[in-house]
């Protein structure tokens, strides 16, 4: 007995079968930090990107153009943070968004040199220095900033501040 096998065939298609995976599209996140005074690159500055469970999902420092990236990001929810550097103060310092298909998802941030105000306290017409007095810093809308004390010498500094208008009030 002699058995003749089935021929078998073989099907191609130019379009690839994919079963039960789903393609996940994937986005750009990208962005660019400037100084407000001057509108000058901010470079080297972190940038982070957090998922919609605040996990980490990249870091990246600006470049000398002060722009940054995210590649290849799946759709959801995220947040971009940045890290202000001391002596610098930013409008804002993070931005959510929702990245939904392919295309740049663009977020900007503006910085500005932080100020610094100082002083002198005196005690009495000949201007003794008045040491231990207590200095409050209060912004332009009457709230309370920040305290300190007179040094030995009377002299107080405050740094770190928004460009504006204080007031100073003193007191033992």
């Amino acid at each position: 007995m002699h058995m003749v096998s089935q021929p078998k065939v073989l099907v191609f298609s130019s379009t690839p079968a994919i079963g039960d995976v789903a393609l996940a599209t994937v986005g750009r996140i990208r962005g660019e930090i400037l100084s407000n005074e001057a509108n000058v690159p901010m470079e080297g500055i972190a940038v982070r990107l957090w998922d919609a469970a605040w996990k980490l999902a990249g870091t990246v420092k600006a470049d000398s153009a002060g722009t940054f990236r995210f590649e290849g990001i799946s759709p959801g929810h995220y947040t971009v943070s940045l890290e202000v550097p001391a002596g610098y103060t930013a409008e804002r310092t993070d931005s959510t968004l929702k990245v939904g298909a392919k295309g740049d998802h663009v977020v900007r941030f503006q910085m500005r040199g932080a100020s610094a105000l100082s002083g002198r306290v005196v005690d009495g017409p000949m201007g003794a220095p008045a040491a231990g007095v207590f200095v409050d810093l209060v912004d332009a809308a009457g709230k309370f900033v920040a305290q300190g004390t007179t040094a030995a010498n009377g002299d107080y500094a405050f740094s770190g501040l928004n460009p504006g208008r204080y007031t100073v009030r003193l007191h033992k």
